[in-house]
């Protein structure tokens, strides 16, 4: 490889990295705090959260045995966690705070309960229990919030085996 052919790529990296840190600054004022979105704009990103995590959810395979209920529900946790940890880095639009808080928080309680399921299984203590305290009412927020996905997902963790 010729020494035009390294610099030329060497110059694309840079370029992409400037790039990269361009766009990352798009979207916050001078303290690093995102600013609000409005309202549909907010809907599309946070509901691509939700969607990837539906795919993500779908693709885990069914437990079949005890002994697959732990790996399953922590799967299942992580999965709750990257959605809601990737919509904490959206702004609300103003009037939707307080649902969109509501809905991270129960995000946050399913994936709790999820992880009470793993540890509980994997020691062979009962965990239906906590399964059983898994509930549908984050979805309920996400369909008042206008995130049809999200009520999706949140449907699909309630029903995690």
């Amino acid at each position: 490889m010729g020494l035009a052919c390294k610099r030329g790529r060497t110059g694309l990296l840079w370029l992409l990295l400037a790039l990269a840190l361009t766009l990352a600054a798009c979207g916050e004022d001078d303290s690093g705090i995102p600013e609000p979105l409005d309202l549909e704009a907010w809907q599309a990103r946070a509901g691509q959260f939700c969607a990837d995590g539906i795919q993500e959810a779908t693709a885990l395979p069914l437990p079949t045995t005890g002994a697959e209920v732990g790996p399953d529900a922590r799967a299942m946790a992580e999965i709750v966690l990257t959605a809601r940890d990737g919509m904490l880095t959206l702004a609300p639009p103003e009037g939707e705070r307080e649902a969109a808080n509501d809905y991270l928080t129960q995000l946050s309680d399913d994936a709790e309960l999820l992880l009470t399921v793993a540890r509980r299984a994997e020691r062979g203590a009962d965990y239906q229990t906590p399964l059983s305290q898994l509930d549908e009412s984050a979805g309920q927020v996400a369909a008042e919030l206008g995130l049809p996905d999200c009520a999706a997902f949140a449907n699909s963790v309630a029903r995690t085996p």
